[in-house]
């Protein structure tokens, strides 16, 4: 009697939950697996003792980054060889365009200087034929003057006379002569600078030619010594560090394997009686176990055309979404939804505030401080809820029992706390 009168005056304790008018989206829910397209072992091109490793498995490696290098005593003395041939060579070049070569000049100068010499002694020699005619004129004219007066012979004049012009004509045999070696000086000198510079131009061109075969060894030289440091294609994770120091390393025994996130996508297998509801571009919620809290934006960007008979499934392939500085590595599973409906404005209850009898869905509403059982019309939606199409409006208090004794039409209630919304 006290039981039923406490219920009478108090009422039933029930849970409440108010309508609300919401967005939602409906999905497709399944799981899947991160794969990377650009999974890769990372060997060497050649076979060397691994000398030091800088890097670790997890860490997050950038393109170019330095992993390892391999011992490299032996060209990396042939290289230092090659810089200082290079070196060489250059300095030869740089000696020839900037300094004189004093051999090819000093057989020059001597061979002006002979020629300069032979002008000089015509020159003498033209001086001793001027002197000689001067002496042979006097005498020719005193002789003359003799001759008028009849104080020599006819002959004697003629004699000198003969001689005075001989000496005149030896004058000017010898300066045509001092003018031909000017002209002979001249051209040993055109000569002389046309050689010197031509021999010069060879030897620079055979000096640049030289260089640039030196840099060809030199370019193989650092080619080869740049086999043994091994460095990212790309940037990516570093799976694993599969050999030591003082370990070999060569093409077919590889160091390191890594990928890269811009490969890794998310495979995800759907039931095939979802086909119809699965299309290229819909968006994709995905939550990582990794991140359990986290919530990403995706879409599919490829569907397979084939359905696994086993499993009866087909692949949806996913783009993996902006992670935001999370790690990513190949092989992690997540929690995917396949959005596919998106609702505004509607209302959507949980499903545990529902009561179905003969097919029909009924509520129990909240009206004063009793409840009112009304059909509603309603389909299931997500994660245990009920989108409802009529029967409920935004406002209205749904009700649903505390413990084991059921609510009726027209029960007294107390609410003894609210439902909060998921």
């Amino acid at each position: 009697i006290v039981f039923f009168s406490w219920i009478l005056f108090f009422g039933i304790k029930v849970i409440a939950y108010k309508v609300v008018l919401s967005s939602a989206q409906k999905g497709i829910t399944t799981t899947g697996t991160t794969i990377s397209d650009t999974d890769f072992y990372l060997a060497p091109q050649i076979t060397a003792e691994v000398k030091r490793i800088f890097v670790k498995e997890g860490d997050f490696i950038e393109k170019n980054q330095i992993l390892a290098i391999l011992n490299d005593e032996d060209v990396k003395g042939l290289y230092s060889a090659r810089v200082g041939e290079y070196e060489e060579a250059k300095a030869s070049l740089e000696n020839l365009l900037t300094e004189p070569r004093p051999q090819e000049a000093a057989i020059a100068e001597i061979i002006v200087k002979e020629a300069k010499k032979d002008i000089t002694i015509k020159k003498q020699e033209l001086e001793r034929i001027n002197i000689q005619l001067a002496d042979d004129s006097s005498n020719y004219l005193r002789f003359k003057k003799l001759y008028d007066e009849g104080a020599v012979s006819f002959r004697e004049y003629e004699t000198a006379k003969n001689k005075e012009l001989q000496t005149q004509e030896n004058v000017q045999k010898t300066q045509k002569e001092i003018e031909f070696l000017k002209l002979k000086l001249e051209e040993i000198k055109q000569k002389r600078d046309l050689t010197l510079e031509g021999t010069k131009k060879e030897r620079i061109e055979e000096a640049k030619a030289n260089i640039e075969k030196i840099e060809g060894y030199l370019k193989t030289a650092k080619a080869d010594l740049d086999k043994y440091i091994i460095k990212s294609p790309i940037s990516g994770y570093m799976i694993d560090v599969i050999l030591d120091n003082g370990e070999v390393a060569s093409p077919t025994n590889p160091i390191f394997r890594m990928n890269a996130p811009s490969g890794i996508y998310i495979n995800a297998q759907v039931e095939e009686n979802e086909l119809e509801g699965i299309m290229v571009g819909q968006p994709v919620l995905v939550i990582f176990d990794a991140y359990p809290k986290e919530v990403f934006e995706s879409k599919i960007y490829l569907i397979l055309q084939d359905v696994n008979p086993s499993t009866g499934t087909f692949t949806a392939k996913i783009t993996l979404p902006d992670m935001n500085g999370y790690r990513v590595f190949s092989g992690m599973t997540v929690d995917i939804t396949i959005i596919s409906e998106e609702y505004k404005d509607i209302v959507i209850i949980p499903e545990s505030f529902t009561v179905e009898e003969n097919s029909k869905l009924f509520v129990f509403k909240k009206k004063g401080l009793r409840v009112k059982k009304i059909e509603i019309k309603g389909i299931p939606f997500n994660n245990n809820k009920i989108l409802v199409k009529d029967g409920l409006k935004q406002n209205d208090i749904i009700v649903k029992n505390i413990g084991n004794k059921k609510l009726t039409n027209n029960e007294k209630i107390k609410i003894q706390e609210y439902y909060e919304t998921k």
